[in-house]
């Protein structure tokens, strides 16, 4: 049908939840008539440049480089070699653990951590302030248009023409987004939100106070 069926699931050993939000799209995959061993693998590690072992995210940019986060900084690879980011050398990073890196609309890169977000953008970095004189743990990013929603541990915000608001969920851990159409679903800890223009509605999970945080959200 023309609605989204929202299926959850979440491994309690790890407090970790993911949320699909499934439309009639086919998800994409792996050639399913193409065995493993008909890939090449490769695999690279601090002796080839990687800063450290736990990679806590990538993406690819405009121009194709491959962009790692780690506890240690962040790398950038470009099939060969990594060139290495951290407060060393890029004090604009705020933090040497990096949970997030994100594309936006605009070709920038965005980088999350427990000390807030940081800006590449044109080979320049600049740091991004959700709320004044404060650190504020950034958990997810999502483009919606030009502009850049933010998940936060004090709540929902969004990025528009260089101004950051507050959009909803103050004060509320937003620990994943996702969005379809105008609607924007948000995961915190034990709740996924679904907020809409003048709706809001909050979804529990099962498990009371011991429900799992809903870290991961996909919409299809």
């Amino acid at each position: 049908g023309s609605g989204a069926s929202v299926i959850v699931a979440f491994v309690v050993g790890w407090l970790i939840a993911g949320l699909l939000l499934v439309y009639a799209s086919a998800a994409a995959a792996l050639d399913a008539d193409k065995a493993f061993r008909h890939y090449v693998y490769d695999n690279w590690n601090i002796e080839d440049g990687l800063p450290q072992l736990s990679v806590l995210s990538m993406t690819q940019d405009s121009t194709g480089y491959l962009w790692v986060t780690t506890q240690n900084g962040i790398a950038r690879f470009d099939g060969v070699r990594f060139r290495v980011y951290n407060l060393e050398n890029t004090p604009e990073l705020r933090a040497n653990i990096i949970d997030r890196v994100h594309l936006g609309s605009d070709g920038s890169l965005w980088f999350a951590s427990s000390r807030g977000l940081t800006r590449l953008q044109d080979n320049h970095w600049s740091t991004l302030d959700l709320l004044p004189g404060r650190d504020v743990a950034v958990s997810a990013l999502f483009n919606d248009g030009a502009d850049l929603l933010i998940g936060s541990e004090s709540g929902l915000f969004r990025l528009h023409d260089g101004q950051v608001t507050p959009v909803a969920l103050t004060g509320e851990a937003v620990r994943a987004l996702a969005l379809v159409g105008h609607t924007i679903y948000a995961g915190g800890n034990g709740v996924f939100h679904e907020l809409r223009k003048d709706q809001r509605r909050a979804l529990p999970l099962p498990g009371g106070n011991d429900a799992p945080a809903v870290n991961a959200l996909l919409a299809g």
